[in-house]
């Protein structure tokens, strides 16, 4: 049946020996944060949270050896840039780290979390004005397209924030309006425009 196709393929995308959900079995068998956050929700409901959880211990165990929160983890168990630093690793991965209720793995890595917070502040916000920064080199979904503070950007910001809150972690973004300030710069009356 269509269910047990699709049943077939979500099980053939866990790595039972490093116990991990990788992107495919094919051509893409890395940890991404992006993909991986796009479908936690989902893993949770079909049953498969005991997986997401191991996928989150595994990602936080390397992420956290190797000094740094990247989009992607090799097969070889070493994070990566693909191409650059990006703006939706870290707010994926703190989502899914509450979508799972994983609170351990926040007060394990909290040092470390807090770290990647900080990094993530300087490397992609513009605290004047309260945006994604206008640099080419963040990623993002278009992972080669080269975007001046894409509307997607703005949103992984305001989802880190928003997710920062579920937390204790610390949220440097915590003053900003990001609904109002999203709205503001790329809303045009009928439509989103896809960056500044």
């Amino acid at each position: 049946s269509a269910e047990q196709i699709c049943k077939q393929i979500v099980d053939s995308c866990w790595n039972s020996k490093k116990e991990y959900f990788q992107v495919s079995n094919g051509n893409y068998n890395e940890f991404y944060c992006r993909d991986f956050g796009i479908v936690t929700d989902s893993l949770i409901e079909l049953g498969y949270k005991d997986k997401v959880v191991k996928t989150l211990e595994y990602a936080m165990r390397q992420f956290s050896k190797y000094g740094k929160i990247t989009q992607v983890i090799s097969p070889k168990g070493i994070p990566f840039e693909f191409p650059s630093y990006s703006a939706d690793a870290l707010p994926f991965l703190i989502r899914s780290i509450n979508k799972a209720g994983v609170k351990h793995l926040i007060e394990k890595y909290e040092e470390f979390l807090n770290y990647e917070i900080v990094r993530y502040y300087e490397k992609v916000f513009d605290e004047r004005t309260g945006l994604v920064k206008k640099d080419p080199r963040i990623s993002g979904m278009k992972d080669y397209a080269l975007r001046l503070s894409p509307c997607y950007h703005n949103c992984m910001l305001a989802m880190l924030s928003y997710e920062l809150n579920q937390t204790k972690l610390a949220n440097p973004f915590k003053k900003y309006n990001f609904k109002k300030i999203i709205k503001q710069n790329f809303w045009k009356e009928t439509h989103f425009i896809d960056d500044l």
